[in-house]
C-alpha cells in the first residue's frame, strides 16, 4: 500500500506502488483547496483525491474497500473511506496506509511527517522509494 503522514502543515508520502510488482508512482498527494493523500487502489484513489481536493467536479465510482484518504485543510485533519465519506480527526498529526502504525509511533516520539515516513519505509515492505513532501 503506502505510508502517508501529516504533521505541522506538511504531508509526506513514500513513492512506491505495488501489486504483484514494485514501481514508482508520480503522486500520492493532490494539492488543491486542501491537501489530500490516498492509499490503496491507486487509480481509484487518485480520482477520489482529485475530487476531494476540489480539482475535479466529477464524483468518482467507489474504490476498493481498502482505499483511504487523509484530507487536511487550514483548520483540521479529516479521514475519508473508499466511498469518500469524511470524518474529522481531533489529533494534530495522522497517518494512513500500510506503514501508518510505524509513522504514528514515530510522530508520537516527536518525528516530523517526513521522518515518520522514512522510518515506516524501514519496517513496511509495502512502502518505499523516495519520500515526497507537500505543504498546505
Amino acid at each position: 500500500m503506502t505510508t502517508i503522514a501529516y504533521r505541522n502543515g506538511v504531508m509526506a508520502c513514500d513513492s512506491q506502488i505495488s501489486g504483484g510488482f514494485v514501481s514508482t508512482c508520480p503522486d500520492k498527494v493532490i494539492v488543491g483547496k486542501c491537501l489530500v493523500g490516498f492509499s490503496g487502489d491507486y487509480a481509484a484513489g487518485y480520482q477520489g483525491a482529485l475530487y476531494l481536493a476540489g480539482e475535479s467536479q466529477e464524483r468518482p465510482d467507489y474504490g476498493d474497500d481498502d482505499t483511504e484518504y487523509i484530507v487536511v485543510d487550514r483548520k483540521r485533519i479529516w479521514i475519508a473511506d473508499s466511498r469518500l465519506r469524511l470524518a474529522p480527526i481531533g489529533d494534530k498529526f495522522w497517518s494512513i496506509g500500510s506503514g501508518c502504525a510505524a509513522a504514528m509511533a514515530a510522530m508520537y516520539m516527536g518525528a516530523s511527517a517526513e521522518d515518520a515516513v522514512k522510518i515506516a519505509i524501514k519496517v513496511d515492505e509495502y512502502s518505499g522509494g523516495r519520500v515526497r513532501t507537500y505543504n498546505l
